[in-house]
């Protein structure tokens, strides 16, 4: 089940791996009633070139997060922004959700790590959008994805919308349980 204490998280990074260098953070409660955007300041992470050409090929707007970087906070400062988020619209049972098992959540928690930072949620809370999105597809025989809307790559503006994939989802699983 998805509650609306529930946080969706998305990274834009320079890389693939849990210690790549991450660009901002983008979240929103699942009722789309709280958010959080920060960008981040150079930090000493792991970048991949293949990322960065990767980069040079998405929109002017889906860059402009690179405009931000030169003047945002250290990581450590964000993730210490991030955590006071993540409990003030959460609780202890709040389930934090990425896009994809081994990536966004992984990469978030590395991070806390290597700046000697607590983790703010259990790691038994942690949730896969790709897993549920199969599970939907398996049973409705639809991947029930809505209309995009926003930037592509925008680290809130993804986490809205896999958001709304998520509750498209939801509704759906609700129809076939009927």
């Amino acid at each position: 089940m998805i509650y609306a204490e529930d946080i969706m998280v998305d990274l834009e990074t320079l890389g693939v791996t849990p210690n790549s260098h991450i660009l901002s953070i983008g979240a929103c409660t699942m009722d789309r009633s709280q958010t959080f955007y920060k960008a981040i300041g150079l930090q000493q992470r792991n970048i991949d070139f293949d990322t960065v050409r990767w980069w040079l090929k998405q929109s002017d707007k889906a860059q402009d997060v690179f405009n931000h970087c030169a003047q945002a906070p250290a990581l450590s400062t964000v993730l210490r922004d991030f955590t006071d988020w993540f409990k003030e619209v959460g609780d202890s049972d709040s389930k934090i959700w990425g896009h994809g098992a081994t990536f966004d959540v992984s990469m978030l928690e590395n991070a806390y790590r290597g700046v000697g930072q607590n983790i703010p949620w259990a790691f038994w809370n942690v949730r896969d959008t790709r897993t549920l999105i199969d599970t939907a597809v398996w049973v409705t025989g639809n991947d029930q994805k809505p209309e995009r809307k926003g930037t592509h790559h925008n680290a809130l503006d993804d986490a809205v919308f896999q958001v709304e994939w998520m509750a498209s989802i939801q509704r759906a699983l609700a129809e076939v349980r009927k």
